[in-house]
Formats: C-alpha cells, structure tokens, sequence
C-alpha cells in the first residue's frame, strides 16, 4: 500500500480559482484542492493533520452577512435584510448537521461514508471518505457512454442503495433511550454530479443535502428544492413518494 504521506509531498496542496474562501486550511484539515462546487456547499480534498489521511471535506456556502460593529446604526429595512439573513445562515448550518447525521446513519456499501461531522469557525462541516474515481458526469464527458455490462452493475448497486434508504434506513435517534424506527429516506437528487467511483471503478451514491425522511406515503414536500432536469414527477408536485427515485 502506498504511503499517502509521502503523494502529498509529492503534490503541491492548491486552492482552484473559483474558492471564494481562499483558505488554506479548516480546523486540521489542509485544503489540498476543491473538488466540487454545488448549489449549498463546497467540497475539498483535505489532509487530516490529526489522523494522517486524505478525506473529503463538505463546507456549507454561506450567505453575505452584514458585519457586526459595535456602535453600527442599522435602518430598519437594513435590520430586517440583516435578520433574513442570520436566519438563512442558521438554516443552512442546521441542513449541513441533519445532512452529516442522516448520511453517518446510512450503513450501505453503495453509498459515501459519512466518518465526522466538525464545527469550524461557525460552520458545521461534514467529513467523509475521498473517493479517488471523481463523479459519473466527469466520466461520461471524458469515456462517453459506457458498455451496457458495467451501466447494469452500476445500476444493481445505485438501486440496493435506494432500496436500503426506503426499507431498512433507521433515522438518528433524538435521545439514546428512544426505541428506533424505520422510516424512509428520499434522496430527492440523483443525477450524475452525486454518483461518484472509488479507486476500483465502484460506485457510491453522495450529496444527501436535500435528502427527506418520509412521514407517510404521499405526503407533502413544505419546500420544493430539487435539480429539476432530474427530479420525478411526484418529486415536481410536491409528493414525497420512493417511486420518483427511480425517475
């Protein structure tokens, strides 16, 4: 097995241009490059300074914010535009913390293992495994369409993954004497950006942001968040049903 430590002295670590943070570092995890950019959160290959190992590292995209200054008189429109968005960010820190535990909680092989969940300078931050192989979109550009053999093993496991969140997913527990319960869990965005490969051609199913545990069959979604080209018709309307996964 490789030593890792020596690769990353073999690669300088590198920040691409389009990072609004800039940052070389989270916490003790060195930045060595972002790896995804999506509509809530940011995605580097970090360097675990504690544990000695390469990890992915989830950091929410957060809103602008009105700085705080002490003395700062606000307008009233410029109170509530600044309240608007303290709450936005709270929402957005709250989604990446049910994201990290609904994730950790989905013990699949299929799927991204979640191994952490950090709060950094503010920020909940989710830690999880670096899966070498990149994404399915970045596949088909670079291979285009792939062999039929390999599409239906994809498939096969994509599905067991699916299965598993609706038959078998046990939501975190609010304390540690509540009795489990199996409910299920909607994905609500598979698309090729959110199937990646490990390092032997895998595939692991991420990005639970938008992931919804489903009360009852049918019912309904308070806040449609979806990518549209990707989203079923149940999904569309508003409907939490496991069928529009399979869209």
């Amino acid at each position: 097995m490789p030593d890792k430590t020596i690769e990353l002295t073999q690669e300088n670590n590198r920040v691409k241009d389009f990072d609004p943070y800039k940052v070389k570092s989270f916490g003790h995890y060195q930045v060595r490059q972002m790896i995804d950019k999506g509509g809530f959160a940011y995605v580097y290959q970090v360097w675990d300074t504690d544990l000695k190992d390469v990890m992915a590292l989830k950091v929410p995209i957060l809103p602008d914010m009105y700085p705080r200054k002490n003395g700062m008189k606000l307008s009233e429109t410029l109170k509530k535009k600044f309240i608007e968005k303290e709450k936005e960010w709270q929402d957005l820190l709250q989604n990446a913390l049910n994201e990290a535990r609904n994730q950790f909680h989905m013990k699949h092989h299929a799927v991204v293992k979640v191994t952490g969940v950090e709060k950094i300078d503010g920020m909940w931050c989710i830690v999880m495994e670096y899966l070498k192989g990149g994404n399915l979109r970045d596949k088909l550009d670079r291979e285009g369409s792939l062999p039929v053999k390999e599409c239906l093993r994809h498939i096969r496991d994509l599905a067991s993954a699916l299965d598993y969140a609706h038959s078998e997913f046990i939501p975190p527990l609010r304390h540690p004497d509540e009795e489990p319960e199996q409910k299920p869990l909607l994905h609500y965005d598979i698309k090729p950006e959110n199937i990646l490969f490990d390092e032997s051609g895998n595939v692991k199913l991420s990005d639970f942001g938008i992931a919804r545990i489903m009360p009852a069959l049918g019912a309904n979604i308070s806040k449609l968040v979806c990518s549209p080209p990707y989203a079923g018709p149940e999904q569309i309307k508003g409907e939490m049903n496991p069928i529009s996964e399979i869209w």
